[in-house]
């Protein structure tokens, strides 16, 4: 199966450094080569975020599936 990068923070192992991070990304507060390093330096092939996040839109994402409230990302390595 698939393991997602962040999850509840008790079943997460180092959640204060991965939530940054996430949060950081998800705000692109970080410039497009670190949000890329962060997807591909944590092995992440997918991003699901909600729709209404279009900040994360980037070249080495692409969008596979859409509906009105979540959008799912593939990383193009």
């Amino acid at each position: 199966g698939r393991h997602g990068f962040m999850g509840h923070a008790l079943l997460t192992i180092n959640f204060d450094e991965k939530s940054g991070q996430a949060y950081d990304f998800l705000d692109a507060r970080v410039s497009d080569d670190a949000m890329h390093a962060i997807l591909t330096g944590n092995g992440v092939t997918y991003v699901l975020a909600l729709t209404s996040t279009t900040k994360i839109i980037k070249p080495f994402m692409k969008r596979v599936y859409q509906n009105d409230a979540l959008t799912l990302y593939k990383v193009v390595q």
